[in-house]
């Protein structure tokens, strides 16, 4: 199973996680919101364990993320690199990545055969839009909880 939402629940770009968004801790009703806390536990309701990979943009970058205890085995996937381009900002290991690089413009194709799926990120080049495979990962369908 897949999904997908513009923000992320994981991201180690400038955006944050989702519950520290911004760098704003869900203090009040006001910082909830603007955090991302209630969606962060939205996703921890009805995502996280649930499906295998989560896919998400907002941050302009590229990153796949390792699942966490806290979500199952979901792993986690930004592809925010198509339009403009941006650092991978503040604490860009604030999070387990297999793969993350920031300030390029790129994308993401998905392949699915069987039980396995490869993700193949590409790099395109500003200068004549050459795309360049920059990293490429298989999965094999994990056991979900529940």
């Amino acid at each position: 199973k897949i999904a997908y939402g513009h923000h992320p629940y994981l991201s180690n770009g400038m955006h944050g996680n989702a519950g520290n968004y911004e760098g704003i801790k869900p203090i009040d009703l006001f910082t909830r919101r603007f955090s991302g806390e209630n969606y962060r536990r939205w996703l921890e309701q009805n995502i996280c364990g649930k499906v295998d990979l989560f896919v998400a943009g907002h941050d302009h970058d590229l990153q796949l993320l390792h699942s966490i205890p806290e979500c199952g085995n979901t792993i986690f996937m930004i592809s925010g690199g198509g339009a403009k381009i941006r650092p991978l900002e503040g604490d860009a290991t604030r999070n387990p990545f297999i793969y993350q690089q920031g300030n390029v413009l790129g994308f993401v194709i998905a392949e699915i055969q069987g039980n396995n799926i490869t993700l193949t990120f590409y790099t395109v080049s500003p200068d004549d839009g050459v795309a360049t495979v920059a990293h490429k990962q298989t999965f094999k369908r994990r056991l979900r909880a529940g």
